[in-house]
């Protein structure tokens, strides 16, 4: 029944637990535990499932709890061994630049986005500059100043194609 509602994919979380270790001679509980494991948890048993004793004291309910906490850690511990960031995989596995990852090209986009917006308000300096105001051309050469560095940095985002093609060829060659 158990087996039933906890269904195969959970078995290798399940922990049955004896209690009658304290009650029963030694020669009895060996036999009833051999007769749970052989029999009634066989199934349960050899999908995942493990049987330890409960003794009704706190150190003991504690241990099988500590064997779930274990349990969760290592399944944490290999998920994380699974998990590749994104960019790690680009960089190392498909021999990409900084700029050719999704990351590089996100940052790139995100700089032109600013670079547009820098712009308008460069524009809208001049207009006031124009009117003679030496605080808005001062503000005004400084937006340009900002946007020749802005430009400067979205051109060193940009791979050469010779350095693509090395690095395909390295990659290829297992340099």
């Amino acid at each position: 029944m158990f087996n039933h509602l906890c269904g195969d994919a959970a078995l290798d979380k399940v922990i049955l637990a004896t209690t009658k270790g304290g009650r029963l001679a030694p020669d009895n509980v060996r036999r009833r535990e051999e007769e749970l494991k052989s029999v009634h948890w066989k199934s349960m048993i050899n999908k995942g499932s493990e049987v330890r004793p409960f003794l009704g004291t706190t150190k003991s309910a504690q241990d099988i709890v500590n064997i779930f906490l274990e349990r969760a850690i290592q399944r944490q511990r290999e998920q994380i061994m699974k998990l590749h960031i994104q960019i790690q995989a680009e960089l190392v596995d498909d021999c990409k630049f900084i700029p050719q990852t999704e990351a590089g090209k996100q940052l790139r986009y995100t700089l032109q986005e600013v670079l547009a917006l820098q712009k308008q308000m460069i524009s809208l300096e001049s207009d006031l500059a124009q009117g003679g105001d030496p605080e808005a051309e001062a503000k005004l050469r400084e937006a340009e100043e900002k946007m020749r560095k802005m430009e400067d940095q979205i051109k060193a985002l940009k791979v050469s194609l010779s350095k693509r093609i090395g690095r395909k060829i390295k990659k290829l060659l297992g340099i």
